[in-house]
């Protein structure tokens, strides 16, 4: 079994319009952001966690895998190929002042890691969701673009 991290971090502080986000909207950030990746998260979890302060620079969210790999036995004893599955658990920093539009790209691009496999590329373009950096505003927009799929 191998188990991978990866996480995303703060950019920018800022007040406006925040909230404590629910398991409800956890899940109807996941359930949204797998539509927009036209993906399934079957064996992914999202949970609200402690990671630490949420300052410039702080995780905003972890990223953790399971890969398990098992091989097949047929029904004369012999063996067949090895199968992998990978399970996902996505933390959202409880300490950070999240606004729906952040905590849905947060959400967003962590699913994209998800769908591309256990990854950790990052596009050069700060207008794709997944840039290095998740901005929190509308004055940066950032979107699914069609080099992220």
């Amino acid at each position: 079994m191998k188990r991978y991290t990866a996480a995303l971090c703060v950019v920018s502080s800022f007040a406006a319009n925040t909230f404590a986000p629910t398991q409800a909207d956890l899940d109807r950030d996941l359930a949204s952001a797998a539509a927009e990746w036209h993906t399934e998260t079957g064996d992914t979890r999202i949970e609200m966690q402690d990671i630490g302060p949420c300052r410039v620079g702080d995780i905003i969210a972890l990223r953790r895998a399971t890969v398990r790999t098992s091989r097949l036995v047929f029904d004369d004893g012999s063996s067949g190929p090895e199968v992998s599955a990978a399970s996902y658990v996505i933390e959202i920093n409880s300490e950070c002042r999240w606004t729906e539009l952040w905590l849905q790209r947060a959400v967003t691009h962590e699913v994209g890691h998800i769908s591309k496999g256990v990854t950790d590329q990052h596009s050069n373009n700060p207008k794709s969701i997944m840039f290095r950096v998740v901005y929190p505003d509308a004055k940066h927009p950032q979107g699914i673009l069609p080099e992220d799929r």
